[in-house]
């Protein structure tokens, strides 16, 4: 997978829980401290994001897309509930599929089944990360969205480095979160949404092959 692919999907792997599928390298190095631009609490923004999240605790699905000028280079589909999850990355038209049950993590290889991956899983809601910001604005509010900037240490988006990622998010009534940000060489940009799934059928150990 490309390095620009790496970068884009790096909320997708976050949110499946398998950032070593991504970003193997990612390592926080920059403490979230969950207050805005100016310095004061997040306030409703803030109160909003957690609600959202809290929501996609019980269980998600997610898609995301990964386009280098306007054309799609990657995407992204998969899952969540349980602490376990499934995704399937498409590039060039060649697809790989991850499943992870933490501690452990298979691929499934074309002709060889499920292998598993060595090295071990966190556990938990991979999505806890987001709950804090490093900063964060409300930048519109409707009564069906609300539209927030955040900045995020890469390593929470499961990408290498410390320096900090400006990120678009929308949170949406039915408990959905959209999150855009953009490449620093501004060459490309990766869209993901994330919503809420709670009765999609257990993630199960893929059978021996």
């Amino acid at each position: 997978m490309s390095g620009v692919a790496l970068f884009g999907l790096g909320l997708a792997c976050a949110a499946a829980g398998f950032v070593a599928a991504c970003a193997p390298s990612a390592s926080p190095s920059v403490a979230p401290s969950g207050v805005t631009a100016a310095g004061s609490p997040l306030g409703d923004g803030g109160a909003r994001l957690a609600a959202v999240l809290g929501k996609l605790a019980s269980g998600y699905s997610f898609t995301s897309t990964v386009s280098v000028g306007g054309q799609v280079a990657t995407q992204a589909t998969g899952r969540w509930i349980g602490g376990a999850s499934e995704f399937t990355v498409t590039t060039n038209g060649v697809s790989i599929t991850y499943r992870t049950l933490p501690p452990r993590s298979w691929v499934l290889q074309a002709g060889k089944g499920w292998v598993e991956v060595n090295g071990s899983v966190p556990s938990g809601s991979p999505l806890d990360a987001l709950k804090l910001p490093n900063q964060a604005s409300v930048v519109k509010q409707t009564s069906d969205t609300l539209e927030l900037t955040a900045s995020y240490p890469a390593a929470v988006l499961g990408l290498a480095g410390s320096a900090p990622l400006a990120v678009d998010l929308v949170l949406a009534s039915d408990g959905s979160l959209s999150a855009t940000y953009t490449a620093p060489t501004g060459s490309a940009t990766s869209a993901t949404t994330i919503k809420p799934d709670p009765g999609q059928a257990p993630i199960a150990a893929p059978s021996p092959s």
